[in-house]
């Protein structure tokens, strides 16, 4: 099943169909604010400009697994005063699975935002660990990396929205 889209472009204004989702065919130039002949030239023209800084999860030991779990419940139950809560949503990140190998079990993930204690923004932590050893737990934090020198990039709240 393929859907489309009819749009017009942020610099030219033409009229050309934007594809958000396709089976089998996707075109080469598929963009929600640019024409494919639009499109071609802004790609040629950032090939050159190198990215200075990726999001990327590292190893933290700012909180333990129960403190996200528990944060997590607190954020699903009545108590948060969050707008989803208010509407009785049950939002959570979804995080990718693991299984294992003879497929007796699967990992068990937790992924929410928490106060982050250095910056004191909210950012995403996440906890995995295997049912089978649950002392081996894995807890990781969503930070902007410094492609450059290869760091965590100071300032993490200049890089968030």
């Amino acid at each position: 099943m393929t859907t489309s889209r009819i749009k017009r472009c942020d610099h030219c204004n033409c009229v050309y169909t934007y594809h958000p989702s396709t089976y089998g065919f996707m075109p080469e130039y598929n963009d929600p604010h640019h024409c494919s002949e639009c499109l071609k030239v802004i790609e040629a023209a950032l090939k050159n400009v190198p990215v200075k800084f990726k999001k990327k999860w590292v190893e933290t030991s700012d909180y333990t697994r129960e403190q996200i779990i528990d944060a997590q419940n607190v954020r699903m139950s009545d108590g948060s005063p969050t707008m989803l809560n208010a509407l009785r949503l049950p939002v959570r990140r979804v995080m990718p699975g693991l299984f294992s190998l003879d497929g007796t079990s699967s990992s068990q993930n937790v992924c929410e935002m928490m106060s982050d204690p250095v910056s004191k923004t909210m950012i995403y932590y996440s906890v995995t660990w295997w049912p089978k050893k649950p002392d081996e737990v894995e807890i990781k934090k969503e930070v902007f990396w410094d492609v450059e020198n290869n760091v965590v990039a100071k300032n993490q709240e200049d890089y968030r929205n």
